[in-house]
């Protein structure tokens, strides 16, 4: 799971439920400092959406390369 620690609609502590019901080894979860719901979103402004959304050009290339990484 790729997320934002600013995420205010997938919010990242309920989230965590999820990696805790996980057999071990199975889900892992990485938290990208600043990013908001969308941070891949080259479309989005850094906040958009009475700031809920918004594209986070670092988190994006981050992870991007987890999501490579993973596939390899």
């Amino acid at each position: 799971m790729l997320m934002g620690a600013m995420d205010e609609v997938a919010i990242p502590a309920l989230c965590d439920q999820a990696l805790q019901g996980a057999p071990p080894n199975r889900l892992h979860s990485v938290l990208y400092p600043n990013a908001r719901h969308g941070f891949d979103m080259r479309g989005l402004p850094e906040r958009a959406e009475f700031g809920r959304l918004g594209y986070n050009a670092e988190a994006a290339r981050a992870s991007w390369m987890a999501v490579l990484d993973f596939l390899r």
